[in-house]
């Protein structure tokens, strides 16, 4: 419970210094940080745990909150690239056939996205977007 506290004092303190890191037609960079929400219980047609979304949001048994950071350059008013970076500790894994809770321990998540950023109406305040992008994930099991 503590971790979910400071994911969000975090947000909190990077939403009030916002315009400290916000794009400036002089300055094209921008950083980001944010939390993350992993869930490994995999659930469908051919998974023996239920149908589509039926596990979803079941945040206390499958979700297990981390964080990102990522860095974004402007190439002029329509065009952006982000990379990004996630990290989270695995504790939460799903349930097993006799529905009880299977926790994990020592398993680290890590991400890396690369995305391309087009804005539609540029020249507004609020710049609507499209991403297209890709990205690699794994997790590493500890010690």
């Amino acid at each position: 419970m503590k971790k979910l506290y400071y994911s969000i004092l975090a947000a909190v303190l990077l939403f009030a210094g916002q315009s400290n890191f916000a794009q400036q037609k002089d300055n094209p960079w921008s950083l980001e940080a944010g939390v993350n929400y992993v869930n490994v219980y995999s659930v469908g047609e051919d998974a023996p745990q239920g149908e589509f979304f039926d596990e979803f949001f079941n945040i206390n048994d499958h979700w297990n909150v981390g964080t990102y950071f990522a860095v974004t350059r402007d190439f002029g008013k329509w065009v952006s690239l982000t990379a990004r970076g996630s990290f989270n500790n695995i504790t939460k894994w799903g349930e097993n056939a006799n529905n009880e809770r299977v926790f994990v321990d020592n398993l680290t998540y890590y991400g890396m996205d690369g995305m391309v950023n087009v804005k539609f109406l540029a020249d507004t305040k609020i710049k609507p977007y499209v991403t297209l992008g890709g990205g690699y994930t794994w997790i590493e099991e500890g010690t």
